[in-house]
């Protein structure tokens, strides 16, 4: 899951999805997990009712989420756990050799094809927004990590 494997060009469907594990490894905690009913679109980043954190962590919740859309909630609801998302590969090189302390970040290939770069953040953090092809995600937003569950 980290940067410099990923590319948006080479981008494979079929290694798209996630285990709950991966994330759990590589942010040492989970973060919230909702469903997105398939009504809200196919759109990559979403908006969400707010949901308490410890209801998203039980084996029951994570079980209901089997077969179903799942999205990472982002902000305050996941330990303030906030992405950069990109969905040009111009626009993610062209970040990376800004900001080359981000390559070591953890990654998700999205099922819309573009690549979320994770944040765990200790201090305050702008509200989600879009700057130029990218889009930061953050409180009452989530991303789309699975189109079909997770395994």
């Amino acid at each position: 899951m980290k940067t410099e494997e990923i590319s948006l060009s080479t981008a494979d469907p079929d290694e798209m999805a996630f285990t709950v594990a991966e994330f759990y490894r590589a942010f040492g905690f989970l973060p919230a997990l909702i469903p997105i009913p398939r009504e809200k679109g196919d759109s990559a980043i979403q908006t969400h009712s707010p949901i308490p954190r410890d209801q998203t962590q039980s084996h029951d919740y994570l079980h209901a989420l089997e077969g179903q859309r799942i999205a990472v909630a982002c902000g305050a609801v996941s330990k303030n756990l906030c992405a950069a998302v990109f969905f040009d590969a111009d626009e993610l090189a062209r970040f990376l050799q800004d900001n080359p302390v981000c390559r070591g970040t953890s990654t998700v290939v999205l099922p819309s094809g573009g690549v979320a770069l994770w944040f765990k953040l200790t201090h305050s953090y702008p509200p989600t927004q879009q700057q130029g092809k990218a889009h930061w995600v953050a409180n009452g937003s989530c991303v789309v990590v699975s189109g079909d569950g997770y395994m």
